[in-house]
């Protein structure tokens, strides 16, 4: 817990306050720092033992303020990621973490997943929760990322609900247990803020087998007909050793092909039609 602040620690935080900012970057404000102290280095490392600034890699700390943020557990992660990413837009806040805020699922999760674009920032734990960084090469991927008010004047970046539905198809491992991701399609396709047209656009624009598996879970969600419209516009059924779950959760076997995607459906139907009837 922080100590009493030092008449520096408070012009430094109201500074901080003042500038609609939640973290402190000693590179880019060693200036203002400077005229408020004649050691800014010392001032912040001073400040982050006495608990009023929290470390989030590249000299970047988040300020603490007595009361509830005090404890850096219970932090926004909003806050979080925006002083460790601070400056970038090539980088959301996705896979479990995201199923989690668009409440797809109702379990917590303390593990952070995070995908970038460009090279990613040495990053392993913010505020003792760990960080799972996945690199995106294709170009082709860069899409559905919405910016997302963690509190004033601080953003993060998310993805947004049709692009965490795919990405529960691109990189399943990352999303939880296979009934974890599956369930949150059933929910999806049973809310209202579902936008499936987007979801047929984010589809055809990585196309392929990520398009196919698409099609495939929104036919056993029940939108036949944009299911259909994927299918035409990638020309299927595919062919080749395109699996349904890249995962391979239930391990290699004798798995069907599906005769409108072409996808070997590596994974029980009983198991699946389960999960989208759950909570129905």
């Amino acid at each position: 817990m922080p100590q009493t602040l030092s008449p520096t620690d408070s012009r430094i935080l109201e500074e901080l306050s003042d500038r609609g900012r939640t973290f402190l970057d000693l590179k880019l404000d060693r200036a203002w720092l400077s005229a408020l102290t004649t050691d800014p280095v010392k001032q912040v490392a001073g400040m982050r033992k006495r608990g009023t600034l929290l470390p989030v890699g590249s000299g970047r700390y988040v300020a603490l303020t007595p009361g509830e943020l005090s404890d850096p557990s219970k932090l926004p992660v909003g806050i979080l990621l925006a002083a460790a990413f601070a400056g970038r837009e090539d980088w959301y806040l996705g896979y479990l973490s995201a199923l989690i805020e668009h409440r797809l699922v109702d379990e917590h999760a303390n593990e952070l997943y995070v995908a970038v674009f460009g090279v990613p920032p040495r990053l392993k734990k913010l505020a003792d929760r760990p960080v799972h960084l996945t690199r995106l090469k294709s170009a082709r991927k860069q899409f559905g990322q919405e910016r997302v008010r963690a509190v004033g004047r601080t953003f993060y970046f998310r993805s947004d609900l049709e692009r965490t539905l795919l990405d529960t198809l691109d990189r399943p491992g990352l999303c939880g247990a296979p009934e974890t991701w599956a369930r949150a399609w059933s929910r999806a396709f049973s809310s209202e803020t579902l936008d499936r047209h987007r979801l047929v656009d984010y589809a055809l624009e990585v196309g392929g087998t990520l398009a196919a598996r698409c099609a495939f879970w929104m036919r056993e969600a029940g939108d036949i007909r944009d299911s259909r419209l994927i299918l035409r516009s990638i020309g299927a059924p595919l062919t080749g050793p395109r699996l349904l779950d890249s995962a391979q959760s239930f391990g290699e076997g004798e798995w069907r092909r599906d005769r409108d995607t072409g996808l070997v459906v590596n994974m029980p139907m009983r198991a699946i039609d389960g999960w989208l009837t759950y909570g129905k």
